[in-house]
């Protein structure tokens, strides 16, 4: 996107005296004091709903603004490089800005690593096309990374980091870099591996959190026995007699996984785990150890392609169905109109091709999701591939109440249409190809 400065002081005085034109002007100008002035200036209650949409845009391109100016606030404290192995500048930012010093030291990182290895997330962050969670996204995954490296990476997704969510800046990042530098992506992760652990973190109101850091494939494995056995005990009561929900009877089959009690029965756990199925997604070559392409485990994301060879040789006791990104059988669901409810081959092609709810930025989950027909049914649409998508039940009755309108493209993109006549996109996630 690009924006055009306010050259003409007259076309400020004109944009005062035609409604919604003074909006339109601030708008096209860059973040910077000005700007964010002139935004201040805005009475909200004299505009239209797409208006305040455009108006809040407006504010987070000036937030990315000053995120590029405070990092380079911090470089101007600190220097791009350390003076010593102990960075006792770091210490300085921690007074100033009332952090601990190893937060600032965090800080220090970030901004070095901005201004240092990635210019053009700087220019981007500056001219507001590119939030800030983007920008910290970046320093995450390919903070560790040679110039060339970066710039590469820079090079093949920043031109549409600023239309893609966080998540989905985040899956393509993550991608990219195991493409980029797949040698260091497998040092990371033995690494990982061998410090994976435990915490307990105390809460608020008698509570705490136990967190477990496990290679992800263990992880997921856990998370869907959890999950599994939490749906099994469906129905079940706390001592009141109050109805459970779902997090509190995954947190009671957590316990009942460690043989501490809980309200889910134990005696389920044999049963359902014999149903729990894991997906993993990769290319022929990869599969057969002729390549070394990322894999996606679906619920999760992307990992090394060598996790594939990992699992062949330790023959993992994991019920793992895999998907071949290819078209090896060339079948195409479609059920036509001899059913409304997707039969199960239609759902577990949809789900595992939409992966999450279709709507801007919800990362639901496409196995907790309901199966909607784009085209109502009743309004003659059928149920296949090209009219069923995964929406959450909160998006699903948002569509049919809410006021908000769906259709599906060819593609497959899903497009959005706000009470406020605001257009929103969302394609399918491709399947292992470039983000």
């Amino acid at each position: 996107m690009e924006f055009a400065p306010l050259a003409d002081p007259a076309a400020v005085e004109d944009g005062f005296n035609v409604a919604g034109a003074f909006t339109t002007i601030v708008l096209a100008m860059e973040p910077g004091p000005t700007t964010m002035a002139m935004l201040a200036s805005i009475d909200d209650s004299a505009l239209d709903d797409s208006e305040r949409t455009m108006v809040l845009q407006a504010w987070e391109r000036q937030h990315a603004w000053l995120m590029a100016q405070t990092q380079k606030a911090v470089v101007a404290v600190t220097g791009l490089e350390a003076a010593s192995s102990d960075d006792w500048v770091r210490d300085e930012v921690a007074c100033a800005v009332g952090l601990s010093s190893n937060a600032a030291g965090q800080r220090v990182h970030v901004a070095r690593t901005l201004l240092s290895l990635f210019p053009a997330t700087m220019a981007a962050l500056e001219c507001g096309e590119l939030p800030w969670r983007h920008a910290l996204a970046m320093v995450e995954f390919c903070g560790d990374f040679d110039s060339e490296q970066a710039a590469a990476i820079e090079q093949r997704l920043l031109a549409k980091a600023g239309g893609q969510t966080l998540a989905q800046f985040r899956r393509s990042l993550k991608r990219a870099a195991l493409v980029a530098a797949p040698e260091q992506a497998r040092v990371r992760r033995e690494k990982a591996v061998r410090e994976r652990d435990v915490q307990l973190l105390p809460g608020a109101d008698g509570m705490a959190s136990l967190v477990t850091t496990l290679p992800a494939l263990d992880a997921v494995a856990a998370y869907e026995v959890i999950d599994a056995l939490a749906h099994a005990g469906e129905g079940a009561t706390d001592a009141e007699g109050h109805r459970l929900g779902i997090d509190a009877r995954r947190a009671d089959a957590f316990l009942v996984a460690l043989g501490l009690g809980g309200s889910v029965d134990p005696a389920d756990r044999p049963h359902v785990v014999r149903h729990i199925e894991m997906q993993l997604v990769s290319d022929l070559p990869t599969w057969f150890g002729l390549a070394d392409n990322p894999v996606e485990l679906l619920g999760y994301g992307h990992l090394p392609g060598a996790v594939v060879r990992q699992l062949r040789r330790d023959g993992a006791d994991i019920a793992l169905r895999r998907l071949i990104a290819d078209p090896i059988t060339g079948q195409l669901l479609h059920f036509g109109r001899k059913t409304y409810r997707p039969p199960r081959g239609l759902r577990e092609f949809v789900q595992a091709r939409d992966r999450t709810c279709r709507f801007p930025g919800c990362v639901r989950a496409a196995k907790h999701c309901d199966i909607d027909h784009g085209k109502a049914w009743d309004a003659g649409g059928d149920t296949s591939a090209e009219n069923c998508g995964c929406l959450c039940r909160r998006h699903h009755r948002l569509k049919t109440f809410g006021g908000w309108l769906l259709r599906y493209l060819r593609d497959g993109t899903a497009l959005w249409t706000s009470p406020a006549g605001r257009l929103y996109s969302v394609r399918p996630p491709p399947q292992l190809g470039p983000d």
